[in-house]
């Protein structure tokens, strides 16, 4: 059991793995994906620890599932911190570069929207709008 723990705080601790974990984060969208990729992650880290020195099975089990319970733990982190603050973080950087671009236009355009701007109005009126109607053609007899 010493070897389960040993094996995880081996695995929990290597600044690597972590980075590994966050890339794959960012990089599959599913959970399930992130999930798989961190167990093969945490099975690999184990391999590679039990490569110089020949353990009993029971042992090497221990420090499979060791590795692997690390590498998962770092999954959930990711799925349930990390990439929602991730998205809470973009959504307040566009909300506010939106806001600076409106507040923008409106001290350098008079006070008048962009036709772009990302409300339900109209934006302004139209140049056919502001000019007079063309005249009517005279009714009535014509002398000539």
């Amino acid at each position: 059991m010493i070897t389960a723990i040993g094996a995880f705080a081996e695995a929990f601790t290597n600044p690597v793995a972590l980075a590994i974990v966050m890339a794959l984060a960012f990089l599959l969208r599913p959970p399930w994906q992130l999930r798989l990729g961190a167990s093969v992650l945490g099975a690999l880290l184990a391999l590679l620890s039990l490569l110089p020195v020949s353990l009993p099975p029971a042992e090497s089990a221990l420090l499979l599932l060791g590795s692997i319970a690390a590498m998962l733990l770092y999954a959930e982190v990711a799925l349930h911190l990390v990439l929602p603050a991730c998205r809470l973080a973009r959504r307040l950087v566009l909300t506010a570069w939106e806001l600076a671009l409106d507040a923008r236009a409106l001290l350098l355009d008079d006070g008048r929207l962009p036709p772009a701007a990302s409300g339900p109005s109209t934006g302004p009126p139209h140049e056919a709008d502001e000019k007079d109607p063309p005249p009517m053609p005279p009714t009535g007899p014509q002398v000539s």
